[in-house]
């Protein structure tokens, strides 16, 4: 099944796409998920994530169509799910197709150059890749000092798909849906016990 054809929201439409990611695992969530054994913070995190943004998100924001035009990718805004588990979701910042392959972009802003790119950025790619079955991703990133850009041009290198990193997310997430489901189940039994 085609990317197109796996699409469960746009986040043009803050509140279903929102809605749409409460009980999913998204690449924001995978970013995080650096060991199995940490499953139950995993899930606490994401029944208590009430982050709505800063002035970096909001700089970032702003700035993530340059961005990506720069680079030729058009803004992705659709929530897709993979092929296999409609709870794995992703919204990429850019797609494009490239002589009929799929290729994903991610955009940053940072006030530190990078040096290396992290591995919550690389996870987060990693599971983009895995959602919608693409092989590579640019990596975009855009340098600013006191939120006006340092450079004329992003930054951009490729990052290859990883699947033995895909397959340790996979099973993190696996994991951390279980422990949610279960904590929702709970919390629904406390409301009919009152």
């Amino acid at each position: 099944m085609s990317w197109q054809a796996r699409v469960l929201a746009d986040s043009l439409d803050r509140d279903a796409w929102t809605s749409a990611r409460a009980n999913r695992i998204g690449a924001s969530d995978a970013g995080v998920f650096a060991k199995l054994a940490s499953s139950p913070g995993y899930a606490r995190s994401k029944l208590n994530n009430h982050f709505t943004g800063n002035a970096y998100t909001d700089h970032g924001n702003r700035r993530e169509s340059f961005i990506l035009s720069a680079k030729g990718f058009d803004r992705n805004t659709l929530l897709i799910h993979s092929e296999n588990n409609e709870r794995h979701v992703a919204t990429p910042d850019g797609i494009r197709l490239d002589n009929g392959a799929l290729i994903l972009a991610e955009a940053k802003t940072t006030n530190k150059p990078f040096k290396t790119i992290p591995p919550k950025y690389l996870r987060q790619v990693a599971w983009q890749q895995y959602v919608l079955g693409a092989e590579t991703t640019e990596f975009i990133w855009e340098v600013h000092e006191g939120f006006i850009p340092t450079e004329l041009d992003p930054l951009s290198l490729i990052i290859p798909r990883n699947e033995p990193m895909i397959a340790d997310l996979i099973t993190i997430a696996d994991r951390v849906l279980i422990l949610l489901d279960a904590a929702n189940a709970f919390s629904k039994e406390l409301e009919n016990v009152n």
